[in-house]
């Protein structure tokens, strides 16, 4: 079986749109940052911020060498699809790991995949599991999306304010939020390996997990389940 490392990571980042020579329009990272989730405390930290992708790859390889080191995959998630493309084509360290073969893949269809494994980080999509935008998270974890001016453009070399560096973090928060959430909620999960990939797959392990007649723990949270899919 994987082995899978105590710290679930998450990341965002922030684009400028503009349009080149050709016409043509192009996304610009100017921040991202990446958090982490402790699977045993559910302790969330900030554990660093990039403005390049220089960076962002500086940052991949350090955390997939310490993964490689001790031997375990490290999982890393973005919540939408548009970042995983804008990440693979920007991306140096998963390109490297591509074109070398070290690197495996499950699409849920040619635009969609479930996860992309790249040397020892394995990136998945949380709003696949979730189902959910980061905002309808938010405010259902009492942690609610910051207001943002989109319309200011902002690049790597922009001095940024620290409203951007806080922007941007919540919605890492959020998503690492939402994940200690539903591994609290949900007694099927007992390690990082237990991890659905997507809501579909959390509704199959519902389907298969055994719950003890004499648990009550386990037929109170039955009832709970049954009450959140089967409102009145």
């Amino acid at each position: 079986m994987r082995k899978y490392g105590q710290y679930i990571y998450g990341f965002d980042i922030e684009t400028t749109t503009i349009q080149d020579l050709d016409g043509e329009l192009k996304s610009l990272m100017y921040v991202g940052t990446f958090g982490k989730l402790s699977f045993v405390t559910g302790e969330i930290k900030k554990d660093k911020v990039v403005r390049t992708w220089e960076d962002f790859d500086k940052y991949l390889y350090t955390l997939n060498r310490a993964a490689a080191y001790r031997k375990e995959t490290q999982l890393l998630y973005c919540h939408n699809n548009y970042e995983w493309s804008f990440i693979v084509s920007n991306s140096k360290f998963f390109q490297e790991k591509i074109r070398e073969s070290k690197s495996e893949a499950l699409m849920k269809n040619e635009r969609k995949p479930l996860f992309i494994r790249a040397g020892n980080i394995e990136l998945r999509d949380s709003l696949l599991l979730l189902d959910k935008s980061i905002a309808e998270l938010g405010e259902e974890l009492g942690l609610p999306k910051l207001d943002y001016d989109y319309q200011k453009e902002r690049f790597a070399t922009t001095r940024l304010e620290p409203r951007d560096y806080d922007y941007n973090w919540r919605d890492v928060e959020i998503q690492l939020a939402a994940l200690w959430d539903l591994i609290q909620t949900d007694l099927y999960i007992q390690t990082l390996a237990d991890i659905p990939l997507t809501s579909t797959g959390r509704t199959r392990k519902y389907n298969r997990y055994d719950f003890r007649v004499n648990d009550e723990d386990a037929v109170n949270y039955w009832a709970y389940h049954c009450k959140q899919v089967f409102p009145r």
